[in-house]
Protein backbone atom coordinates (compact mmCIF):
# COMPACT_ATOMS: atom_id res chain seq x y z
CA UNK A 1 0.00 0.00 0.00
CA UNK A 2 1.37 3.38 -0.97
CA UNK A 3 0.93 6.32 1.35
CA UNK A 4 -0.94 8.99 -0.66
CA UNK A 5 0.93 11.88 0.91
CA UNK A 6 4.20 10.11 0.11
CA UNK A 7 5.01 10.44 3.81
CA UNK A 8 6.55 7.32 5.21
CA UNK A 9 6.45 7.79 8.95
CA UNK A 10 9.08 5.28 9.97
CA UNK A 11 11.88 6.76 7.90
CA UNK A 12 10.66 10.32 7.36
CA UNK A 13 11.53 11.41 10.88
CA UNK A 14 15.26 10.76 10.84
CA UNK A 15 17.20 13.12 13.08
CA UNK A 16 18.73 16.15 11.36
CA UNK A 17 22.47 16.33 10.97
CA UNK A 18 23.23 12.64 10.70
CA UNK A 19 26.24 11.81 8.58
CA UNK A 20 25.63 9.28 5.83
CA UNK A 21 26.90 6.32 7.85
CA UNK A 22 24.74 7.23 10.84
CA UNK A 23 21.76 7.66 8.52
CA UNK A 24 22.26 4.17 7.04
CA UNK A 25 22.58 2.67 10.52
CA UNK A 26 19.41 4.43 11.70
CA UNK A 27 17.43 3.38 8.62
CA UNK A 28 18.49 -0.24 9.07
CA UNK A 29 17.78 -0.20 12.79
CA UNK A 30 14.28 1.19 12.27
CA UNK A 31 13.53 -1.32 9.52
CA UNK A 32 14.80 -4.12 11.75
CA UNK A 33 12.56 -3.01 14.63
CA UNK A 34 9.61 -3.08 12.22
CA UNK A 35 10.41 -6.73 11.43
CA UNK A 36 12.24 -6.17 8.13
CA UNK A 37 15.21 -8.34 8.97
CA UNK A 38 16.99 -11.55 8.07
CA UNK A 39 15.73 -14.83 9.52
CA UNK A 40 19.34 -15.75 10.23
CA UNK A 41 22.05 -13.12 10.29
CA UNK A 42 24.26 -15.29 8.06
CA UNK A 43 21.74 -14.67 5.27
CA UNK A 44 23.09 -11.13 4.94
CA UNK A 45 26.17 -12.51 3.16
CA UNK A 46 24.03 -13.64 0.22
CA UNK A 47 22.84 -10.04 -0.09
CA UNK A 48 26.40 -8.71 0.14
CA UNK A 49 27.49 -11.10 -2.63
CA UNK A 50 24.46 -10.14 -4.73
CA UNK A 51 25.22 -6.44 -4.38
CA UNK A 52 28.90 -6.98 -5.17
CA UNK A 53 27.98 -8.94 -8.31
CA UNK A 54 25.66 -6.14 -9.44
CA UNK A 55 28.41 -3.60 -8.82
CA UNK A 56 30.90 -5.62 -10.86
CA UNK A 57 28.45 -5.77 -13.78
CA UNK A 58 28.13 -1.98 -13.79
CA UNK A 59 31.87 -1.46 -13.35
CA UNK A 60 32.46 -3.55 -16.48
CA UNK A 61 30.03 -1.29 -18.36
CA UNK A 62 31.76 1.83 -16.99
CA UNK A 63 28.43 3.55 -16.43
CA UNK A 64 29.37 6.10 -13.75
CA UNK A 65 25.80 6.68 -12.55
CA UNK A 66 24.99 2.97 -12.25
CA UNK A 67 28.39 2.24 -10.65
CA UNK A 68 27.68 4.86 -8.00
CA UNK A 69 24.20 3.47 -7.38
CA UNK A 70 25.42 -0.11 -7.07
CA UNK A 71 28.39 0.92 -4.94
CA UNK A 72 25.94 2.58 -2.56
CA UNK A 73 23.86 -0.62 -2.43
CA UNK A 74 27.01 -2.62 -1.72
CA UNK A 75 28.09 -0.28 1.09
CA UNK A 76 24.58 -0.35 2.57
CA UNK A 77 24.65 -4.17 2.63
CA UNK A 78 28.11 -4.18 4.27
CA UNK A 79 26.90 -1.72 6.91
CA UNK A 80 23.93 -4.01 7.49
CA UNK A 81 26.23 -7.00 7.93
CA UNK A 82 28.39 -5.10 10.40
CA UNK A 83 25.37 -4.15 12.45
CA UNK A 84 24.05 -7.72 12.49
CA UNK A 85 27.37 -8.94 13.90
CA UNK A 86 27.61 -6.20 16.53
CA UNK A 87 30.39 -4.36 14.71
CA UNK A 88 30.43 -0.57 14.74
CA UNK A 89 31.28 0.20 11.09
CA UNK A 90 32.57 3.68 11.98
CA UNK A 91 34.97 2.23 14.52
CA UNK A 92 35.98 -0.57 12.14
CA UNK A 93 36.76 1.88 9.35
CA UNK A 94 38.73 4.17 11.67
CA UNK A 95 40.74 1.16 12.78
CA UNK A 96 41.36 0.21 9.15
CA UNK A 97 42.43 3.78 8.29
CA UNK A 98 44.89 3.80 11.19
CA UNK A 99 46.29 0.43 10.15
CA UNK A 100 46.66 1.56 6.53
CA UNK A 101 48.38 4.78 7.57
CA UNK A 102 50.84 2.86 9.75
CA UNK A 103 51.64 0.36 7.01
CA UNK A 104 51.98 3.04 4.36
CA UNK A 105 54.19 4.99 6.73
CA UNK A 106 56.43 1.94 6.95
CA UNK A 107 56.70 1.92 3.15
CA UNK A 108 57.74 5.59 3.24
CA UNK A 109 60.28 4.92 5.98
CA UNK A 110 61.81 2.00 4.09
CA UNK A 111 62.05 4.07 0.92
CA UNK A 112 63.93 6.81 2.79
CA UNK A 113 66.20 4.24 4.46
CA UNK A 114 67.17 3.06 0.97
CA UNK A 115 67.70 6.59 -0.32
CA UNK A 116 64.66 6.49 -2.57
CA UNK A 117 61.59 8.62 -3.03
CA UNK A 118 58.30 6.86 -2.54
CA UNK A 119 57.47 7.44 -6.19
CA UNK A 120 60.66 5.60 -7.21
CA UNK A 121 59.61 2.34 -5.59
CA UNK A 122 58.17 -0.38 -7.77
CA UNK A 123 54.84 -1.87 -6.84
CA UNK A 124 56.67 -5.08 -5.92
CA UNK A 125 58.94 -3.17 -3.52
CA UNK A 126 55.92 -1.45 -1.96
CA UNK A 127 54.18 -4.81 -1.56
CA UNK A 128 57.25 -6.29 0.12
CA UNK A 129 57.46 -3.38 2.59
CA UNK A 130 53.72 -3.69 3.20
CA UNK A 131 54.23 -7.35 4.13
CA UNK A 132 57.06 -6.30 6.46
CA UNK A 133 54.73 -3.85 8.17
CA UNK A 134 52.10 -6.57 8.64
CA UNK A 135 54.72 -8.91 10.09
CA UNK A 136 55.88 -6.20 12.51
CA UNK A 137 52.25 -5.61 13.60
CA UNK A 138 51.76 -9.32 14.27
CA UNK A 139 54.98 -9.60 16.26
CA UNK A 140 54.19 -6.56 18.41
CA UNK A 141 50.60 -7.70 18.98
CA UNK A 142 51.74 -10.93 20.63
Amino acid sequence: MVNKGNEHQLLSSLPEGLNTLEEALTIQERARHAGFDWKKREDVWDKVREELAELIVEVRKLDADKMEEEFGDFLFSIINAAQLYGIDPEKALKRCNRKFRNRFGHIEDRAMENGKKLEDLTLDEMAAYWKEAKAIERSTAQ
